[in-house]
């Protein structure tokens, strides 16, 4: 059975839960985690024999401004259906479009209640969130790369300074960064000589 991925912080997933945190219930540090956009939360499919698991953690950590950890929980696919949570297909936005198109999910129409019940049952459901250490993870981004899987073009600047992957590319971001810094300067003394 396919299981579906989203990226967490290990520390608010940590089982057993605090004490006062009665059966059935789950830490609201949790609800952090599952941040909805348009009553969306977006997830990702991963294959039973779990064939696309590294792909999907290299494009989402190659989505972030810089390289570092990156933890996420699995959770089978049946607490989705089991609660009658509604989902969509639609593209993700990593630097990889095929792992953008394949895998991605959102899950739709979400309340207030919904996520809580949501959060619970992955809580419940759930082994331990899983980390993937900066080292792993820039492995993991550049090898990408090097396969043509993830665009370096889309990369953030941080992760591509870090990975030093094309010096000229490498360059062009700074040197865009450098003339948004000094244009931005440039028009506050205008605007503020009047």
């Amino acid at each position: 059975m396919p299981q579906l991925l989203v990226t967490v912080k290990q520390a608010r997933w940590r089982k057993p839960s605090p004490a006062f945190v009665q059966q059935g219930d789950v830490p609201s540090d949790c609800l952090g985690d599952l941040k909805t956009t348009g009553h969306c939360l977006s997830v990702w499919v991963i294959e039973d024999d779990k064939s696309n698991l590294e792909r999907v953690v290299t494009a989402l950590a190659a989505n972030r401004p810089n390289i570092d950890v990156i933890d996420y929980l699995l959770f089978d696919e049946i607490v989705i259906s089991q609660g009658g949570f509604k989902v969509r297909q639609t593209a993700g936005d990593t630097p990889d479009p095929v792992a953008n198109a394949k895998w991605h999910r959102d899950l739709v129409d979400l309340t207030g209640r919904t996520l809580v019940e949501l959060a619970s049952a992955i809580h419940q459901n759930s082994p331990p969130a899983t980390r993937c250490l900066p080292k792993k993870v820039k492995q993991l981004v550049k090898e990408s790369v090097e396969r043509n899987e993830v665009d370096p073009k889309k990369l953030k600047a941080g992760v591509a300074s870090e990975l030093k992957l094309d010096p000229s590319l490498s360059m062009r971001i700074k040197r865009l960064l450098r003339d948004i810094q000094d244009s931005s300067a440039t028009s506050w003394r205008r605007f503020r000589q009047g």
